[in-house]
Order: C-alpha cells, then structure tokens, then sequence
C-alpha cells in the first residue's frame, strides 16, 4: 500500500512537470499561430497540442517514475502542488479556447467540475487528457483531409497545364513533317508548291481589242472583230530547260563522198552538213531534203554508191552512226527521213503546231556552221503563222511555214525548233538573206512533218491528197465585190473521175470550206486540205453563182 501511494505521488509530481511542459507548448503555438490565424483557430491548436504532449509525456514519465520512487516525505506536498498547476493549465486552455477544444468533453463530467470544489483525480484529469488526445487527432485528420483534397485539386490543375503543353508539341512537330513533305515533293523552284502558287496569282493578263475587219484565230479560238481577248501569261519562259529536254533529240548530219587517194587509200570528202532529229526509238532521224538531196539515188530512192551519210550524237570526235536506209523523202516539202541501226533512242515530242500564236517564245537547236559547232542554241520569238514561202534554190513553194525571229544559219537546216517544254513546232528549214532584211526564218510546222513522216513510213514517199479541181489562184477580194460573191477558192476545170466530180462539184464553184474550216484562198484551201490523207471523207461548203445558192459535198479524197 505504501508503494502504491509512493507511485501515485511520484505520478502526480510528474504531471506537474507534463503539465508545465504543455502549457509552454500551448503558449508557443498560440503565440504562432495568432500572426496568421483568427483567435479561436489558436486556441484550439494550443489546446490540442498541450493535450497531445501531456498525454505522450505522461506516459513515457509513468515509465521512468515506476523505476525511481521517490521519498515517501515529499509526495504529499506534491502532489497538492501538481494538481493546483494543473487546474491552472487547464483555466488557461478554457480561457484561451472557450468553444471548441475542452469544452466538447463530457457534459455530466463538465457539469460536476463547475459545480463542486472537488479536486480532480489522477483518473479523471487520464480521461480529460485522452479526450483531448482524440479531439487532437481528429482535427489532425481533418487537416490531413484538407490537404489531400488541396493536392488533387493542384494535381488535376498540372495535369491540364501538361496536356496543353504536349498537344503544343504535337502540333509543332506535324506541322514541320507537312512543310518537308511539300519541300520533298515539289523540290525545284520551277515545280515546287510556292512556284506554283506564284505563278498562279503572279501571271500578267493583257487585254487587247482586235479591230480587223474580218476574223483572227489565235490556235483553235476564232476571234470576232471588236471582241475582247484576255491573254493569262504563266512564268518565264527557260531557254535552259528546253534545251534540256530537247537537246538529246537532236543530231548533226554529215554527208561525205567515198574515193581513193592517190596512195591508194580510201579517202572521203564532205559533202553537207545539217542537223536532224530523232523521231523514233529504233534509229528513225529527220532532216531537209537539201541535206541529203546530194547523196540520194533517184532511181531506187535510197543511198546513192559511193557516198554516205553520218550521224553525230554526242561531239564532233565521237563515233558517228552511218545511215543504212532512207525511209522517204519529198522535194517540194524539203523533208527526209533517214535509218541507222541503233535502239533506245529518244524521240522528240511533237506539239500541235496548229495551237501555236504569234508572239511565243522557242529556241532553234542545229549546228550552225557545220559539225564543229553541233548543238547549239539561238533563241526568238514566233513572229507570224501559216506563211507561204518559195526557195531560191528549189523553186518549191512550202505552205503552212511559222515565221521566227531565231537566227539559223548554214548547218541549222534540219534542226529542232521547240517550244518552252522542249516540243518540237517546227524543222528549221529557209531564212531570207538579202540586203535591208534581218531575222526573217521559216520552219515546216510540226503537224506538216508528223504527216508526211507517217507517208513515208507506209508508202516510202509522201501520198499527197488529191481533190481532183483546179483552182483559179488570182481570185480575190476585188473579184468578189465586184461581183457581190464570198471569198474563197474559184473552180476553173474538175477532173473526171475525181472525188470531187463524183460528189458533184462543178465548174465556176467557189469553194468557201473545207471540214468546218474557212478557205478564204487558195493558200488557206492548200493547207487545210493537206491536213488529211487518202480515202478521207471530208465535207466541202462552196457558192454556186449561177444559182446564188450554198451547197455542201461529201468528198472521199484520192491519192495523188
């Protein structure tokens, strides 16, 4: 029993100790917690926390207490004195925390306390202190809680920030990979996207009013007096890349005869030089007759004993090719076709020559001069269309010319005259040399050529089309007012047995079309005509005077 008491008072003096303890705890965290808190907020932490720290010291203290007792003398007045500090500990938490942290003990214990004088003991002041333990920890939870909640929230907020940055990236990246494609795609200046949009809103458009009396066509496009055209100018117009393209196709041509020398070795002299183009892949070249004329058998209409005919590719000192054959050839049109034994060639394109207009921009690839310039380049403009022209030297007439400004000269005749895509429009063939005349050239159209090349191929010689009429070629317009008749192609004789006679046509009819077309002359009527080939049916518009009436005849064409 004396041991019991000991402890007991031993107990309570260490209470006094716990109590002091968690009053200067509680006056610590007050005076912390007033700066940022309201006053009620204060309190109850300094309550909480002197109840906390009372309850673990007190029981770590129970501990130490139980192993040295103290002198039985000095319990009592320690006792008294531990449970006086504690009354006041706990006046000063009431004081500093009156409505939330010790006033939620017990209701019938807190009546009992305020009610009587009683002094507290050890087991109710254990109780009140776990009390305010467990009110303590609650809060502390509470607290917890709180900044969990604040942590979720501050978590769903980052989480945004970081979509929105990825997606930034995202679209960084996808946007770069687009701008490659399109750079890989269109890769040159001339072809890539933003050339091509360039030329699309940057090309020049020109209004002219045509003001002529009687109607112009510009390619297919007929134009009324008075109307207005509208002209769109794309890009630049690139003599290098035409070049480029057509360069390949075309060749230098030496003519040469074949002798013995006076050491008795073989000897062979020069005779022409031109140029030529590749129009097929297995060897097929076209040139002027002039080149060739001078090594051509008239008889067997091939390559006459004792000469030859040389074709260059690449430079002067290469190997040439030597023709073996010549596919067709016709004087009045001054065109030939000659063969060599290679494959793998490359034809130059043709374009519609008929879709050309006056003012385009070609170069003309030849040999000027001969061999030793091969491949060289002039450039000009296309300066009219559909001329009629008479050689000098054949005295052939040559319909359906382009006129140019591109100089050619000696050694240009057979060569290449493209467009700016590196099409073939026309053969370089004549120019004018005379005093006060400059820059006056002629090429045969393409369209002529592809005609007569595709003669030569299933005939050996251009078939002419054959109307079977004779034209009175001084017919014109003085002669039309005069008689209040239309312009076109007057009659004078028709064949028997003709296409034109077995459809009706006579004598005195004017001619006016030709396959929809307008034959206002003769030169016109020429052209157009021989535009088809034999055994085509073709519809004739002509005026019969005699009857001032139109007729129109189906005529199936002949051979000539």
């Amino acid at each position: 029993m004396s041991d019991e008491i000991n402890i007991e008072k031993n107990n309570l003096s260490d209470l006094e100790n716990v109590a002091e303890s968690a009053a200067e705890n509680a006056a610590e965290t007050v005076a912390e917690t007033v700066a940022g808190t309201s006053a009620e907020t204060a309190a109850e932490t300094a309550a909480e926390t002197a109840a906390e720290t009372a309850a673990e010291a007190s029981a770590e203290t129970g501990v130490e207490t139980a192993a040295d007792i103290q002198a039985e003398e000095n319990a009592s007045a320690s006792e008294e004195q531990s449970f006086h500090h504690f009354k006041d500990f706990l006046n000063s938490l009431s004081e500093a925390a009156p409505d939330d942290t010790l006033r939620q003990a017990d209701d019938a214990d807190a009546v009992n306390a305020s009610e009587t004088d009683e002094e507290p003991t050890p087991e109710a002041i254990k109780a009140s202190l776990k009390k305010v333990k467990a009110e303590y920890k609650s809060l502390k939870a509470a607290q917890r809680e709180a900044k969990e909640r604040e942590r979720e929230r501050t978590g769903r907020s980052g989480r945004r920030v970081l979509l929105t940055v990825i997606i930034s990236l995202l679209s960084s990246v996808i946007c770069c990979m687009l701008l490659f494609v399109f750079m890989f795609l269109f890769p040159s200046r001339d072809t890539s996207l933003f050339a091509t949009l360039a030329k699309k809103y940057a090309g020049t458009r020109t209004v002219y009013t045509n003001d002529t009396s009687s109607p112009s066509k510009v390619g297919d496009t007929e134009i009324a007096p008075g109307s207005e055209v509208t002209i769109n100018v794309e890009g630049e117009f690139s003599a290098a890349a035409a070049y480029a393209k057509a360069s390949e196709s075309v060749v230098s041509i030496v003519t040469v005869r074949t002798g013995t020398g006076t050491d008795g070795k073989p000897t062979e002299t020069p005779i022409a030089e031109g140029a030529g183009v590749v129009v097929s892949e297995n060897g097929e070249i076209l040139t002027n007759h002039h080149v060739i004329s001078s090594v051509i058998d008239t008889k067997t209409g091939g390559i006459a004993a004792g000469t030859k005919i040389y074709i260059y590719f690449d430079s002067p000192i290469s190997r040439p090719y030597q023709a073996v054959s010549i596919v067709g050839y016709d004087q009045e049109f001054d065109l030939a076709v000659v063969k060599i034994e290679r494959t793998g060639l490359k034809p130059i394109e043709f374009f519609d020559s008929d879709k050309l207009t006056v003012g385009e921009s070609v170069i003309a690839i030849g040999s000027p001069g001969g061999l030793e310039f091969m491949g060289s380049v002039c450039d000009g403009i296309i300066s009219g269309l559909k001329r009629t022209v008479v050689s000098s030297d054949s005295g052939a007439t040559l319909y359906d010319m382009i006129q140019m400004t591109a100089p050619i000269n000696p050694g240009n005749s057979g060569g290449a005259v493209v467009n700016s895509k590196g099409q073939l429009v026309g053969i370089s063939v004549i120019k004018i040399v005379a005093d006060n005349y400059e820059s006056m050239a002629f090429a045969i159209s393409s369209n002529t050529a592809a005609r007569i090349i595709k003669s030569f191929r299933q005939y050996g010689r251009y078939v002419k089309p054959l109307l079977g009429v004779t034209i009175n070629t001084l017919y014109g317009w003085r002669d039309a007012d005069e008689n209040g008749w239309p312009l076109g192609s007057l009659v004078v004789e028709v064949s028997e047995q003709s296409g034109a006679f077995k459809a009706g046509i006579l004598p005195e009819d004017i001619i006016v079309e030709i396959g929809g077309s307008a034959t206002p002359d003769y030169t016109s009527l020429r052209t157009n005509l021989l535009k088809y080939a034999p055994d085509d049916e073709v519809v004739f518009k002509v005026y019969r005077p005699s009857e001032d009436k139109y007729y129109e005849f189906t005529v199936k064409l002949t051979a000539a």
